[in-house]
This record gives C-alpha cells, sequence and structure tokens, in this order.
C-alpha cells in the first residue's frame, strides 16, 4: 500500500503479488507518476486515513510512468499532516488519525 497525492487530495494505491514485483522498485517517494488501469474500491476506513472514499488496486492492465510534476494551481503538495503535540494525544477522540514528530 502507498498513499498518493495530487493537488485534490489523497487516495491509497495497493497492488498484490506480480503487481507488487512490477511496480515496487519504479516508485520513489517524491517523485510524480501517472497511474491509470487500476480498479477502484471503497476505502476500508479502518486501515485508510486519506479520508478518501475510495482507494485504487494495481492489476496487469495498470501502467505506473514516471512524469513532470504540475506546477501553478496543480502542484501537488509536499505534505498532508495532521500534527499534534504529543502533550495533547489525551485528548485526541479515540480511532482518530494524527501525526506526531518527536525524537527517540
Amino acid at each position: 500500500n502507498t498513499d498518493v497525492a495530487d493537488h485534490t487530495g489523497e487516495i491509497r494505491v495497493s497492488a498484490f503479488n506480480q503487481e507488487v514485483d512490477s511496480f515496487y522498485d519504479r516508485l520513489e517517494v517524491g517523485s510524480v507518476f501517472l497511474i491509470s488501469g487500476g480498479t477502484l474500491k471503497p476505502s476500508n476506513v479502518a486501515f485508510n486515513k486519506t479520508g478518501h472514499a475510495f482507494e485504487i488496486t494495481l492489476n496487469r492492465g495498470s501502467t505506473v510512468e514516471r512524469c513532470d510534476e504540475p506546477v501553478g494551481a496543480e502542484a501537488i503538495p509536499k505534505g498532508n499532516f495532521t500534527f499534534i503535540p504529543i502533550d495533547r494525544l489525551e485528548t485526541v477522540a479515540d480511532e482518530t488519525f494524527v501525526d506526531v514528530i518527536g525524537i527517540i
């Protein structure tokens, strides 16, 4: 699984078996790709924190091609995080997805 984003939001992309072998080495964090030919299915909110109602599953007919990064109004955001200070974690409702950052 990986979460991908464009200027409109985020969506989860999944692959299994041969598709993992086919696409895994091509994907690189921070690079831009054109993904096509996948199958849409309703997202499982227990495991998907993107907030999108659907997920994409890659299959034999899928393509993943590196492309140029869009600019201007279609520029892709560099990160979609919901940072919460560690001392406020107790105040967050159960089952809420948050991001924390700290030094180990």
